[in-house]
């Protein structure tokens, strides 16, 4: 369920940056388009995956360093392949002209130059450094201590917005992200620590009745979220995740629908590196290379079908190879440390 809850996050991720006119070098067709401004509503898409960060976390044996080192290296490896291999060599102009302190914001995400999505890393390792002591913290009283930390990083949030200059100063940009984010973060641990969704019981109504609630709860959360995203800062996803993946588990529970399950699970497992590849796409610093590959048709639903197929036929040979790479190494050094 999460690999499906990830894999529908990441199509929603696309849908919103591809359906963006702004990022695009030419001009494309949007006549077809319902609504242009439709693909806002896909925003959503990083509530759902702060949220799977504390709801994943909640399952972890070992909350620990340890848990966090090996954590942060699965995330980074596909970045910084993304970064070193498929980026840097096709702007290595910008790179040497950029500054080392540019640089070092780029390998962690603070800085978006060299690929627009990548405030994931800086958050996703401020997460897994903090949920140790946030854990243990909200296992005491989950409900109450839930509510604390959302109320006290939102107040953070507010603050570093007063006291700092946060246009100008990135790493005060991305503790305002990350406290921003924060809410989902915590939410999603108290729904795994609970285990609210397992007790989602539908069993004495219908398939059919169950599958029309969930799909009414879907389809007009992303409705309110359209018109009411968030207040001062604060993100109503807090509120708005949390049925839209309850209707995934209803929905999912009750029916096989293996076609399309089978579809998001695999989308979910390569999730990371579509996530990052696809910003090539529409980077400034080497959109230029990779663009084209993508406006292939002039039709921007045909742009976005294909952008999607695309970066996931890539990003799966990018993992399939790292994996085997990975594998192979861990292989040497086990067999290294073995004969010593």
């Amino acid at each position: 369920m999460s690999a499906i809850v990830k894999g529908l996050a990441l199509i929603f991720m696309m849908l919103l940056h591809c359906y963006a006119d702004a990022h695009y070098d030419v001009a494309l067709d949007f006549s077809n388009v319902i609504n242009p401004r439709l693909h806002g509503v896909f925003k959503v898409c990083i509530g759902l995956f702060t949220f799977m960060v504390g709801f994943g976390y909640s399952f972890s044996k070992n909350r620990n360093w340890g848990y966090a080192l090996r954590h942060i290296k699965k995330l980074l490896i596909p970045f910084w392949v993304i970064l070193l291999v498929f980026t840097f060599p096709f702007c290595w102009d910008d790179v040497t002209a950029i500054g080392w302190k540019k640089i070092l914001y780029n390998l962690f995400g603070i800085d978006s130059h060299f690929n627009y999505y990548s405030w994931f890393v800086y958050f996703y390792i401020y997460a897994v450094m903090v949920l140790p002591f946030v854990s243990r913290v909200i296992d005491r009283s989950p409900i109450f201590y839930t509510l604390l930390f959302t109320v006290l990083s939102t107040l953070l949030m507010y603050a570093a917005h007063y006291v700092l200059d946060v246009s100008t100063n990135q790493p005060a940009m991305a503790f305002c992200n990350c406290m921003m984010m924060t809410p989902a973060m915590v939410l999603g641990y108290l729904f795994g620590h609970k285990h609210y969704y397992e007790r989602l019981n539908l069993n004495g109504m219908s398939r059919w009745l169950c599958l029309c609630l969930a799909l009414t709860v879907f389809i007009v959360t992303l409705w309110i979220r359209y018109y009411r995203w968030g207040w001062n800062g604060f993100q109503y996803d807090f509120f708005f995740v949390p049925l839209l993946i309850g209707s995934l588990v209803v929905i999912f529970n009750r029916f096989e629908l293996k076609p399309l399950r089978v579809a998001l699970v695999q989308v979910g497992n390569v999730s990371t590196y579509m996530w990052f590849f696809h910003a090539l796409f529409f980077t400034q610093a080497v959109r230029w290379f990779y663009q084209p590959a993508i406006t292939i048709f002039n039709d921007v639903n045909l742009v976005v079908i294909w952008a999607i197929v695309l970066t996931f036929v890539i990003s799966w040979l990018i993992k399939y190879i790292v994996d085997h790479v990975s594998a192979v190494l861990s292989s040497v050094i086990q067999g290294s440390a073995a004969k010593e």
